[in-house]
């Protein structure tokens, strides 16, 4: 399920860095932002998918 936020204190840099990839990928900022964290997430905590391969 879908839930709508608010995310504050985004500096200007990131929102026109934003703007430019909705443009360029044609996709919702939402996914972008999703993907963005995702990625973040992976590169804080690692990738379970790989952890659970090595078992």
């Amino acid at each position: 399920m879908r839930k709508k936020i608010s995310i504050r204190q985004v500096d200007e840099d990131a929102i026109e860095m934003l703007a430019e990839l909705r443009e360029e990928e044609r996709r919702f900022a939402g996914a972008i932002v999703s993907d963005a964290i995702r990625e973040y997430w992976v590169s804080v905590f690692g990738d379970d998918e790989e952890d659970a391969d090595e078992m």
